[in-house]
């Protein structure tokens, strides 16, 4: 009889505690770091976003403020100051993955000029085996409407399935 190995992946918690400890006050905590070596395919879709080469449907403009953006939400990741919550959140935890939370630097909805705008998303998880971590899995875009949401499952796996491969290394 053959038993198929379950994947997992052991996560800090509560799920979101890391990046989000410090929004109702500063508890003193020394700051969150990015895994070093982080993920060889997160490091170049990083390095293409920086590049403009993410995705040829943004315009240079786009990258700009995502850029801005998402350099500030991985300050607050850093810093423990991510809203998961509420209104004005910046990210949400995927609840149903049991680990995974999307940093989302949001612009605006809809379309310009005639075309459907599109969205960035960071997803990174909590990995238990070292304290005050942050892996970053998966850089992704999608549409910036509810026809975004099968593009976005399709990133959601693939974060999924390199934070079982990171576990398992």
């Amino acid at each position: 009889m053959t038993t198929l190995a379950q994947r997992s992946f052991f996560p800090h918690q509560p799920v979101g505690e890391r990046v989000s400890h410090g929004v109702a006050h500063h508890d003193g905590r020394p700051a969150n770091e990015w895994v070093r070596p982080n993920i060889a395919e997160f490091r170049q879709e990083m390095n293409d976003f920086w590049a403009n080469r993410l995705d040829p449907q943004l315009t240079e403009t786009e990258y700009d403020d995502f850029k801005a953006l998402l350099s500030i939400l991985r300050t607050k990741a850093e810093e423990g100051t991510v809203r998961l919550s509420g209104p004005l959140s910046d990210g949400k935890v995927i609840e149903n993955t049991g680990f995974l939370i999307e940093l989302r630097p949001i612009l605006r909805r809809g379309t310009a000029f005639g075309r459907k705008l599109r969205e960035v998303r960071l997803y990174l998880a909590e990995p238990s085996l070292y304290p005050r971590s942050l892996l970053g899995l998966h850089l992704a875009t999608k549409e910036a409407s509810d026809d975004g949401y099968a593009e976005q499952d399709v990133a959601i796996a693939e974060a999924v399935d390199r934070a079982y491969a990171w576990q398992e290394r």
